[in-house]
This record gives structure tokens, sequence and C-alpha cells, in this order.
């Protein structure tokens, strides 16, 4: 996690005072400096925490040793402030040695709070040892430090790609996961998907079922295409989190290749992988996946239900003109049970009867009038938006008694 200042605000919101005091101290700079380092040792954390941050506003190098210091405090929020006072003024080009300096002794410390705090400041600092330094962190006795190191590698950028897939079958599966992460943001930012695409392939054999899901999460957010059919075996996995996470990333990655799995998947065991599956084949837009999803409208679970709608709504907004399947399973959905359902059947109707052309968009207005006498207040207006959107002439005598009724429902 990437340091920011928080406390400074907080002391505003709380002491608007107490804020301006310290605001002033820092605009004495290094007249200063030795009282703001004294409130340090203050027994009041937010104190010595708003003295952490404001030696990081000032940036001098004679607070990095007192800062270093304070990475080893009781409070959470205390070394925070002070990994990312440290990150500051290791901006400076001239700084910067002295503090990653001090940082790689803090790494060797007893201190696993230190050690965690010391690596969220060497993440922010851009320096040739740091990525050394974080490869060695992930090797550290504690979980906690070991992920906050893979996490800061991430966040160095592209330079570090080749370390982290190195690190990608480290023994630990916390780090495992932390750099599958790293990678898939760095793959993302800098168009990397050609490097961290197969070796995150090769995470999702992992033996922790975590760290399974977790590389799908990954290959999804790449979004990269050639990750496709290695997430379709993931679909038949042991683990009904990874299967959804697997269908998840089909989705994100819209490959019309995973289709025939995803609609496998829909008779999946558990209801969480079939909306995953549900929601996939909406992403991917594709009217052959039409049919069976017509068929789920028809599902004991709303939830389903609900997904089916979305999916629908989707692939009809793309096709509209061969949409006459996909407008009467909206219409079907008008009647659900849930009012959420009828609520998506009623705004997708209008959407898509807008752009299906006159003959359908005529069918799809006399539905949408019946709704308007729906008992639910969400549907009405839904309905009536829609019917707007069609621009069918037949609508005037049903919009105006919606209009004219004073309980929102016509007579």
């Amino acid at each position: 996690m990437e340091p920011k200042p928080v406390l400074l605000k907080q002391l505003q919101e709380q002491d608007p005072a107490r804020h301006a005091a310290a605001e002033a101290l820092m605009l004495l700079g290094d007249a200063a400096l030795r009282a703001v380092v004294q409130s340090l040792s203050d027994p009041d954390w937010l104190v010595r925490g708003v003295a952490a941050e404001a030696l990081g506003e000032m940036n001098s190098s004679q607070a990095v040793a007192p800062l270093i210091t304070m990475l080893s405090d009781r409070k959470a929020e205390v070394r925070r402030a002070a990994a990312w006072a440290l990150a500051q003024i290791g901006k400076q080009a001239m700084v910067a040695p002295k503090v990653v300096t001090g940082l790689f002794e803090v790494l060797q410390g007893p201190d696993a709070h230190a050690r965690e705090a010391g690596i969220t400041a060497l993440g922010a600092i851009k320096h040739p040892d740091v990525p050394n330094a974080l490869l060695w962190a992930l090797g550290d006795p504690e979980a906690p430090v070991r992920e906050a190191a893979a996490d800061a590698l991430g966040r160095l950028g592209k330079e570090t790609m080749d370390v982290l897939i190195g690190a990608l079958p480290h023994e630990d599966p916390g780090v495992r996961i932390a750099v599958a992460l790293a990678l898939a943001k760095i793959a993302k930012q800098y168009n990397k998907a050609d490097a961290a695409t197969p070796a995150l392939i090769g995470s999702l054999t992992d033996y922790e079922p975590e760290v399974r899901r977790i590389a799908a999460e990954a290959l999804g957010q790449i979004e990269d295409p050639d990750a496709t059919e290695a997430l379709v075996e993931r679909l038949w996995d042991d683990i009904p989190e990874v299967r959804k996470m697997a269908a998840w990333a089909l989705g994100q990655i819209e490959d019309p290749d995973a289709l025939p799995s995803l609609l496998q998947a829909l008779s999946d065991p558990v209801l969480d992988v079939q909306e995953a599956a549900v929601d996939a084949l909406g992403k991917i837009e594709e009217l052959d996946a039409v049919p069976a999803l017509l068929q789920m409208l028809g599902h004991q679970a709303e939830t389903i239900r609900r997904a089916c709608n979305r999916a629908l709504a989707k692939i009809g907004l793309k096709h509209p003109a061969s949409s006459v399947d996909i407008l009467s399973g909206l219409v079907h959905s008008l009647g659900d049970p849930d009012p959420v359902t009828r609520r998506m059947a009623a705004s997708a109707l209008g959407e898509i009867g807008a752009k299906a052309g006159d003959d359908l968009s005529a069918d799809v207005a006399a539905q949408l009038l019946q709704a308007l006498y729906d008992p639910d207040v969400e549907v009405r207006k839904n309905a009536a938006t829609s019917l707007g959107l069609i621009g069918h002439s037949g609508a005037v005598e049903g919009l105006s008694a919606l209009l004219r009724a004073p309980n929102g429902i016509p007579a």
C-alpha cells in the first residue's frame, strides 16, 4: 500500500487551531525543525503522527534518523506517517542514499512492524538499490512483511517485471498472491501482457486455491485473450471461488472462444459460479448465448434472474435488429415476482426497443403500458421512461393517465 498523509487532515477536522500551529511550524522550516522532532516523543499518538507528516512536508535530511526511529512506534498510524515522510524526503536525489541506507538497516532489524513500514517507504523511492532490497525482503519470516515487499515491487513499475516473475514460485502463498496482483498492475499499466500472462497462467495450477483464484483475477485485469484457454480449464476447478473468478476473468477478456464453456458453467452446482458465468456471457455479447439465458429466466434464484436480465440487455443493445427473442424474454420478466427484476426489464425494454425498429417497438410499447400499473413505483417509473424512449404515439393515453393519478397508479 502506498503511504499517504492523512493525520494532518484529521487534526484539521478535529482541532483547527492545533492544525494551524502545525502548518505554521512547517512554514518556519529549519527554525522549527528541532521543536517538530521533539514532538515525535509526545504521549499523544496523533501529535507524533502529525509531527512525522510535518517533517515529511519540511523535507529536511536532518529528519531522516528520527523518522526511521518512528517506524517502530506502537501505533500503526504513526508508523505509516513516518513511512510517508521518509518517502517524501527520499524523493530528493541528494538525500535518497541516506534514506535508503537507513531503511536497509530497518529491514535487518528485529521489529516486524518497522520492517513493514520501512518497505512501504522504500516502495515509493526511485533508487537503483531498492528492487534488490525488496526482493530480499520477500524472504522475511513475517507474512505481512513479505506481502508488503511484493506490493512495493509492483508499485516500482515495469523495471521490476522480471523480479516479480522470478518471485511467483515463492514458497509463501501470501507472497505469490501479492506478486500476482503486482504483475497484473504493471502489465495493465505498461502494456506488458506478453511477459505477465504466461507467468500468471502457470499460477492457475498452483496447489493453493487462493493463489489460483488471485491468478485468475490478475489475468482478468490484464484482459489478454491468450489466457482464455487456461481460464476455461479453471471453470472445472474443485474450488467454487476459483471457478467463479475464472468466469469473471473470461467476461473481462470478452473472448468469444470462451462461450461454449461458459454456457456449460451455467449448470454449475454453485449459484455464485452460475451468476458469474451469466455476467460473462453478457459481456461477451454474442447472440449464441441468448437461448440459454432465456431459459435461465425461469431460475428459482432471483440473483440469477437479475443477472440474466443484465446479460440479455447488453446483448440486445449490441444486436437490436436481432433482438426479438430477447425482447420477448424481457417482457416475460415484467411479470417476475422480484421487483428489482421487473425494474431492470422495464428499463432494458426501452433502451433496446428504441433501436429495434418500428414493428418491434410497437409490441414492446404495448407491454410497457401494462407495466404502468405495476405495484412497484420504480417499475412504473422505468416503464414510463422507456415509453418515452421508444416514442410510440399509442403510449400517450397511458402516460397521461399516470400523470393524472394522485397515487401514481393509473385508474
